[in-house]
């Protein structure tokens, strides 16, 4: 997510890295949510690595003790508004801090965090993507990079520390766009929008799906298809908040996941009117 224009951001990165050891294996990584512990956190790193106490600097660190203070300021007053992951030890002290970062076409070297994103929506939520984990578990890697070379797909990455102190990364929100081909190149085809349960109500979907329209509207598609399953009222509504409409009639039975039938809405928008509304979603 994109800062306020005129705006610095300051991320946790521009504070030094406390120097601390992974306490135990009941190490956990979860969402920072505490402004108090992002200021706890941020004030132990500093002390621990720079030994400047921003509170009570002494005379050489006051520029520096200042920065850091307008830093800390800033991480807390966006605790709510931008998604911070931490590593907690067996004590539930915060350990590290790391940030999800802005969405960005997905390659080849994705295909690993792709696909265990996709699966894990698959496996707790399938209908979402009208699909089967079963067909889609034994794809192998060369598959999935094909996959993601034939369609422009899109995520959210973010870094953390593993129980070992390593850098890892994950995925917390995907999507694709897929343009059609011949007669119908005018035509953009939308779907696995999905983002990680522990990432939701953060506007991330709304995020995800305006970064492929905008690269639709670039590219010159004029209209954008996809489908919803009737049961998933909230998908609905999302979609038609961001202009698009039911186009046709209901699919029933469209796809049958572990014995149960799901019907599909089609959807369309429109991108002529799409540009209309953009200036206010």
């Amino acid at each position: 997510m994109k800062p306020d224009e005129g705006t610095a951001s300051p991320d946790t990165e521009n504070l030094p890295v406390p120097k601390m050891g992974i306490g135990s294996k009941r190490d956990v990584i979860r969402r920072v949510v505490s402004p108090k512990e992002m200021d706890r956190y941020c004030r132990d790193a500093i002390m621990g690595t720079t030994g400047i106490d921003i509170d009570h600097p002494l005379e050489g660190q006051k520029p520096d003790a200042e920065r850091f203070r307008m830093t800390i300021e800033h991480l807390c007053r966006d605790i709510h508004e931008r998604i911070h992951w931490g590593l907690y030890n067996g004590w539930g002290e915060l350990q590290r801090v790391t940030e999800i970062r802005e969405i960005e076409r997905l390659g080849e070297e994705d295909h690993e965090i792709f696909q265990k994103l996709f699966l894990h929506g698959l496996k707790h939520e399938p209908h979402v993507f009208g699909d089967k984990y079963e067909d889609q578990v034994v794809k192998t890697p060369d598959q999935v990079k094909e996959w993601i070379r034939n369609n422009h797909a899109v995520g959210i990455k973010f870094n953390y520390k593993d129980q070992e102190g390593a850098t890892k990364e994950r995925l917390a929100a995907i999507a694709f766009l897929r343009t059609g081909e011949g007669a119908q190149s005018h035509i953009g085809y939308v779907g696995r929008l999905y983002v990680h349960p522990a990432h939701r109500r953060r506007n991330l979907s709304r995020d995800v799906l305006l970064h492929l329209l905008d690269h639709a509207e670039e590219t010159g598609i004029e209209q954008i298809e996809g489908w919803v399953t009737t049961t998933n009222t909230s998908a609905m509504e999302f979609y038609k908040k961001i202009g698009f409409r039911k186009s046709g009639n209901t699919r029933v039975g469209a796809v049958i996941i572990s014995g149960t039938a799901y019907d599909w809405d089609p959807i369309l928008l429109i991108m002529d009117e799409y540009r209309k509304r953009r200036p206010d979603l």
